[in-house]
């Protein structure tokens, strides 16, 4: 048994060095890149296969969006939209269309990053991890920041890193105008039938959140969905 699991983290050990030095060398040359085609020709060619699966799933996407900022009512035409974490970008695509001034995201993924970046109508991309690094970001700025699936419950349970969170959510919050809104749906840990954490009221994740105003809203048809994304969390500044 000790054997096995010496072997699985030797294997997941490599796997991520392995993943990492790929980020560097895709990052350095989608960087320099300055049109779609030069962008699409290079996905053509490397066919990166975390970026082909969101994008196969980009319409369910914009749908559960589109869901969520329907259910609480907000009229997106001349406001300001962040982002953390787009992944493919669906939500970008949709605040667009609905009139937003200002789009911008946060996205550490190299093609991730480079998709959205290339696109004619986002203002500003910030290619950090926006768990450690929102400070790069400018204050009271956005209508609307949005989080689905940037970060997982289960890891400030797991790891005790509940001060991490206050401080994460007083990060995200410094970004938004007065009477903005936010929205945080993240991930709970499952094992595809039912999640670790079964009781989403009464864990430290969740009292957390309230603490700090956020509301718990009702579960929103097409958006949540069991056992990834059960619920989602709602704060007007």
């Amino acid at each position: 048994m000790i054997t096995r699991k010496l072997s699985s983290l030797k294997r997941w050990i490599f796997r991520t060095i392995e993943r990492y030095i790929a980020n560097l060398r895709h990052n350095k040359n989608l960087e320099q890149m300055k049109s779609m085609f030069e962008f699409e020709e290079y996905v053509e060619k490397n066919q990166p296969m975390l970026f082909t699966r969101y994008k196969e799933a980009s319409e369910s996407k914009m749908i559960d969006f589109e869901s969520a900022i329907d259910h609480i009512g907000i009229d997106l035409n001349e406001k300001s939209f962040l982002d953390l974490g787009p992944a493919y970008g669906d939500s970008l695509d949709v605040v667009n269309q609905r009139g937003a001034n200002r789009i911008d995201f946060t996205e550490y993924d190299p093609f991730f990053f480079t998709y959205n970046r290339l696109k004619p109508y986002t203002h500003y991309g910030f290619q950090i991890d926006h768990r450690k690094q929102l400070s790069q970001l400018p204050e009271t700025i956005y209508d609307l920041i949005w989080c689905k699936g940037g970060i997982s419950a289960d890891y400030f349970i797991k790891f005790h890193r509940i001060t991490s969170l206050s401080q994460w959510l007083e990060d995200v919050e410094r970004l938004a105008k007065p009477k903005g809104v936010i929205m945080i749906c993240p991930g709970w840990t499952n094992d595809k039938r039912k999640r670790n954490i079964e009781d989403l009221e009464n864990n430290l994740f969740t009292i957390t959140m309230k603490e700090h105003g956020y509301e718990f809203l009702p579960f929103i048809n097409r958006h949540n969905h069991e056992p990834d994304y059960p619920v989602t969390f709602y704060k007007k500044i």
